[in-house]
């Protein structure tokens, strides 16, 4: 027992030094003194298939008089391509017969490796602890492998080795080696005919049309490899021309990505009138063979009809685009049969008839005209800012026909804040044209103003109708109802004023930059203007500058700076206490501007030359 434990650690000292034995490859009948892949030839195997090889060992004539006692231990690293192959599972030596991991004559044994972290390689080493030594044929591990991968025409048949390398056989109590040949196994995956490319439309299933809207559909080709030796492609696209006009089609990067010197053609023929669209490109010359995925063509289509529910039916209104008569072809010209070809569902837009209830506001704000008023249900109008007049409408109609003197209630609720929460009831007739109106001015509080008014407004509005034709049991009056929701506050809002250098010395120049925002959804017009006191108060410089300001949107006011620059006269006074004053108009009053913000100010020091 004490002898086969020194034994052990001197065959675990063997795996750290990393001992090479003698090994000389197998190539035909396997000899004594041996390990090898069994069989040494799994043969062809196609993808998704799984093969078993064994590990096995020859001990029968340890020194070649029959001197030595046979093997007490063993390690051995075993590789394959795990790009290739993927290892499903192994089984160690006795693993599937009693006693378990054990060879013939061992009683006990000692795992010094059994180590499969690197990916495509299993590292193991065992001696025995008690027992005698092994001799004869046996096999010492398993495995099981999946066929992951697969060449394709016209590259070559792919032939992949099972390789046992730093591969020890340990011979007699002194951890000596067994000199012995080594048997690599090998198998073959052979190269098939690729699988056909898919043209398929997209987005796909479904398109979801927006009326009066444009929006493209993409024809593309996917899983196509080289050996088709793609040239070019046709096809054609139906669709139903009550619902859809085709306006245009243009060629996809896929093609142009693979093109000569000579570029692609592209062919575009629409029959609005017939409802097909007829297009295709080719290579022009030279070209590099296509593989891979992509685009095509692209094909721009308007939603022009929307349906009225329920006079024109229910929902959905689902209409096919159709892509056939596909054909692709390869350099001589010849065709490319496709795996598969795919449609994809145009759904029209709808409205539902019946009472309708629209607020919105009047165009004009204080400074401005804006679009941007709310129309449609649940929407936002553009910004207002304190003391703006704030009209309200509400469009009331039923099956989109104009319902006049009707009651329609209005809720106003500013934001939330802990001073004070303006809140506003409201009710209105509506006229001949089915509109109700309400107006009020935004206040402007003499404590804690900005507080109270500035964010998110909200108005809610209700009209009490009737409904004969609801169901039995259920209330026959009806609520349209919609909501609108504003932003007030300063319309252009200057944020601070930071300036460059500081301290600054007569005969400089400061660079002034304004940081603002903009809460309208429409471009503005900025004059900013600014001035500077220097320690004394003394005026020593000013600057007028125009920007435009872009929109913002709701939420997301647009948010920017501008910078001026204004020379320090040699005449300033030296001090801590210079300020810098800067303000923001529409126009120069005396051009008949207004303000749109208070003023932003900082201070700055003006130091020795």
């Amino acid at each position: 027992m004490y002898i086969k434990k020194v034994l052990s650690i001197g065959f675990i000292a063997l795996i750290v030094l990393s001992m090479t034995a003698v090994a000389i490859p197998i190539t035909s009948a396997v000899p004594a003194q041996a390990i090898w892949v069994d069989p040494l030839d799994s043969g062809a195997k196609n993808l998704g298939d799984s093969f078993t090889v064994a590990l096995k060992v020859n001990i029968t004539d340890p020194d070649g008089g029959g001197g030595e006692t046979g093997m007490f231990g063993f390690e051995y690293k075993f590789g394959w391509d795990d790009t290739v192959l993927s290892l499903t599972s192994y089984a160690v030596h006795g693993d599937n017969a009693p006693p378990g991991d054990l060879l013939p004559g061992w009683l006990s044994s000692l795992v010094a490796k059994d180590d499969t972290s690197v990916s495509g390689r299993h590292w193991y080493g065992v001696s025995a602890l008690t027992g005698v030594a092994f001799t004869g044929v046996y096999s010492l591990a398993e495995y099981t492998f999946q066929v992951i991968s697969q060449p394709s025409l016209p590259n070559p048949d792919y032939v992949g080795v099972l390789n046992i390398y730093d591969d020890k056989l340990v011979a007699d109590f002194d951890a000596g080696l067994i000199a012995h040949t080594t048997g690599d196994g090998s198998y073959t995956v052979p190269s098939v005919i690729p699988p056909l490319p898919t043209v398929k439309l997209t987005p796909a299933p479904l398109i979801v049309g927006v009326y009066g809207v444009t929006f493209n559909v993409s024809i593309e080709i996917t899983g196509l490899f080289p050996a088709w030796d793609l040239c070019g492609w046709e096809a054609k696209i139906g669709y139903d021309t009550t619902v859809l006009d085709a306006l245009d089609s243009y060629e996809g990067p896929f093609l142009p990505g693979f093109a000569g010197a000579n570029g692609t053609y592209y062919v575009n023929l629409i029959n609005d009138t017939a409802g097909v669209i007829h297009t295709g490109g080719l290579f022009l010359g030279n070209h590099t063979q296509p593989a891979g995925s992509g685009v095509v063509a692209y094909l721009e289509f308007n939603a022009t009809k929307i349906f009225e529910v329920p006079t024109e039916g229910a929902p959905p209104f689902d209409f096919p685009i159709d892509l056939y008569d596909v054909k692709l072809s390869n350099s001589t010209t010849g065709p490319i049969g496709t795996l598969a070809v795919l449609d994809t569902t145009y759904r029209a837009p709808y409205k539902t008839l019946g009472w309708a209830l629209d607020c919105y506001t009047d165009h004009f704000r204080k400074k401005c005209w804006t679009p941007f008023v709310g129309l449609g249900p649940n929407a936002t109008a553009d910004a207002f800012e304190p003391q703006d007049m704030v009209i309200l409408y509400s469009y009331l109609s039923y099956n989109e026909w104009p319902q006049q003197n009707w009651l329609v209630s209005f809720e106003i609720y500013g934001p939330v804040n802990p001073y004070f929460n303006f809140t506003l009831f409201r009710t209105a007739v509506t006229n001949a044209s089915g509109v109700a109106t309400i107006n009020f001015t935004i206040p402007w509080p003499c404590e804690n103003a900005e507080e109270i008014i500035f964010g998110k407004w909200t108005c809610i509005q209700y009209a009490q109708v009737k409904d004969p034709w609801a169901g039995e049991g259920e209330d026959y009056s009806a609520r349209p109802f919609d909501i609108l929701k504003w932003d007030v506050g300063w319309i252009v809002e200057l944020l601070r004023v930071e300036v460059a250098p500081d301290p600054v010395a007569p005969c400089q120049t400061l660079n002034i930059t304004a940081y603002f925002k903009n809460i309208m959804q429409i471009n503005k017009t900025v004059v900013f203007a600014i001035s500077i006191y220097d320690d004394l108060l003394d005026p020593i410089g000013s600057a007028v500058g125009s920007h435009v300001v872009l929109p913002g949107d709701y939420c997301n006011p647009y948010c920017d700076s501008y910078t001026l620059y204004i020379h320090i006269p040699k005449w300033a006074h030296i001090g801590p206490r210079s300020q810098v004053f800067v303000n923001a108009y529409t126009a120069l009053p005396t051009a008949g501007g207004c303000i749109y913000c208070p003023e932003v100010s900082v201070t700055f020091t003006i130091t020795k030359p």
